[in-house]
């Protein structure tokens, strides 16, 4: 009799395989499901290893077990920044979200298509006070104490805007501190900037990432 393997039309996770026997005792199909298995002659040595007395003859048919969860991830289809930015359409199949960025193209700027977690756990948000300081240790700015994401927290980036006026470039270091107390966000970012000078990353912010993700 042989077996038929009923073949995925689509891309998708295939998480086992589904074995459909001829029962001899009964009018209704026996059916074996075999999870972890990456191919389906996999599943079928493994029925036969454990099933003395059955052959392939026995297999009516092969049925992929499709992973079914619902997706991780949207893809959200957008158009336009700051004030002209607008989300036009939402999806979980990337080609479909493929043709539609590429025909709104034709009408709109600046299309593009961002994935978004499906359902995510709320983020980790802290208090903390932003510092700006300059080379000479003198704080710039103090923001007052906001929730930040503690993802967003340490090392933000290098401004330049206070002194650009004078016409001098000299970096300015904002950084992060997870504390509700001023003084201690002075310090803080004081003592990094010091770090910083010693070991030559001051101003240089792909040298000064580097330094804070070998601190953590």
């Amino acid at each position: 009799m042989g077996y038929i393997l009923q073949y995925v039309a689509d891309e998708q996770d295939i998480v086992g395989w589904g074995l459909t026997l001829w029962n001899r005792g009964s009018d209704e199909p026996d059916i074996r499901g075999y999870v972890g298995c990456s191919t389906a002659e996999e599943a079928v040595a493994l029925f036969l290893a454990e099933s003395p007395g059955f052959s392939k003859e026995d297999i009516v048919r092969i049925t992929p077990i499709l992973d079914c969860r619902v997706a991780k991830e949207l893809l959200a289809v957008s158009s336009g920044d700051y004030s002209d930015y607008q989300v036009w359409a939402v999806f979980d199949d990337k080609k479909k979200a493929n043709q539609y960025r590429d025909q709104l193209a034709l009408v709109e700027y600046s299309v593009k298509i961002a994935e978004l977690p499906l359902n995510p756990n709320p983020p980790d948000v802290v208090r903390g006070i932003e510092v700006r300081m300059n080379g000479d240790g003198n704080a710039e700015t103090l923001r007052p104490a906001r929730h930040f994401r503690i993802s967003d927290l340490g090392f933000y980036f290098y401004s330049y805007r206070s002194y650009e006026k004078h016409g001098d470039r000299t970096p300015v270091l904002v950084w992060r501190v997870h504390t509700e107390d001023p003084r201690r966000a002075i310090k803080v970012v004081n003592e990094i900037r010091a770090q910083l000078i010693a070991v030559g990353a001051w101003g240089d912010s792909s040298k000064t990432e580097d330094w804070a993700k070998a601190r953590t």
